[in-house]
């Protein structure tokens, strides 16, 4: 009979060894190196001159440009500037092409990359324009004159020929339908108002604020935001009064060089009431609202230099209805200007 041996079995769910081999050390030269940065730039380069073969030795430049934009999309966390060159380059041969449908949706995309990724909101902004311009050209507004022959909870998209369900609006005389690209084109339009305020630029933000009010104040979806455009404007208008700016070109001599106001006038209030009167000839219900009286009392505060009632109002305001950081940030510089117009004065 064999001996019996004492040594215990290992089971199936038992490892082999108790001793763990230590990881390498990582090499000196490569412990500060991101992974994702190396392979990020790499795959960038490749979709590059992969896009490079398709459009000079294939002759398939629509597949380049759909190349391009994979390299974007790699360059864009580790190397933006990267990103906007190599989407830029898909953007023109989109536009070469007359698909200017697919640009805009692109030229957003490189907004977003010169806002969020490099932080040159100078170039975010009119990137946004354009990508608005091109969206709201693709498809206009479609009139419908009659509902007898469409389907009630359609639109007729006229240049693809193709139906979306929504619900149209009626109108006396005709149907007035809001296609989607006229809806991305307003939401771009105001995020270039937002950003070019911030910037200072507030003609160009007035401009924009009051084109999207227009173009919503007869749509039954879209009225409702009309009193916030409104008030943006006017908080705008409110801010050239007493902000260093410079006035609009002349048309006569547009390239006359411009004096910054640094004293406002008389003048300036008479523009900023002759604004909130066409906007309740636009929208007569806008006279009723809190944000019409507001405006009316820093305009009249501003007028009189009163630092200490545009801060009431604006407390009161607040109370009722909390300002977001777009409106108290160009607030806080209107009433600055208060103060340091104060100062002149005295």
């Amino acid at each position: 009979m064999p001996p019996i041996s004492t040594r215990k079995q290992r089971t199936h769910f038992e490892c082999r060894s108790k001793v763990r081999t230590p990881a390498p050390a990582p090499h000196p030269a490569r412990s500060n190196q991101s992974p994702l940065r190396n392979t990020g730039k790499e795959a960038g380069q490749a979709f590059e001159r992969a896009a490079a073969i398709q459009s000079k030795n294939l002759n398939e430049p629509d597949d380049a440009a759909n190349t391009l934009t994979e390299a974007y999309k790699s360059y864009r966390k580790t190397d933006p500037e990267d990103a906007a060159r190599v989407l830029s380059s898909a953007i023109n041969h989109y536009t070469s092409k007359g698909n200017f449908r697919r640009a805009a949706t692109h030229q957003q995309n490189l907004a977003e990359i010169y806002e969020v990724e490099i932080g040159d909101m100078k170039r975010a902004v009119d990137a946004y324009e354009t990508a608005a311009g091109w969206f709201e050209s693709d498809n206009a507004e479609a009139y419908v004159p009659s509902l007898l022959h469409w389907p009630k909870t359609h639109w007729l998209d006229i240049s693809r020929g193709t139906c979306t369900q929504i619900r149209p609006q009626r109108t006396a005389h005709s149907t007035l339908l809001t296609p989607p690209s006229n809806r991305l084109a307003n939401k771009l339009y105001l995020k270039v108002a937002d950003l070019a305020a911030l910037e200072a630029d507030y003609y160009k933000a007035i401009e924009h604020y009051e084109k999207v009010a227009k173009s919503s104040v007869s749509n039954n979806l879209m009225k409702w935001s009309v009193k916030d455009y409104f008030l943006k404007a006017g908080i705008c208008h409110l801010a050239t009064n007493v902000s260093p700016i410079f006035p609009l070109p002349s048309l006569s001599s547009p390239n006359q060089p411009q004096t910054p106001n640094l004293n406002p006038t008389t003048q300036d209030m008479v523009a900023t009431n002759r604004a909130l009167e066409s906007y309740r000839d636009l929208d007569p219900t806008f006279t009723s609202t809190r944000e019409h009286q507001l405006l009316v009392d820093l305009a009249e505060a501003v007028e009189q230099g009163d630092q200490e009632a545009f801060a009431d109002k604006l407390f009161q305001f607040d109370q009722m209805s909390k300002l977001d950081k777009w409106k108290t940030a160009i607030l806080l510089r209107v009433k600055n200007g208060i103060e340091e117009k104060g100062e002149d004065f005295s």
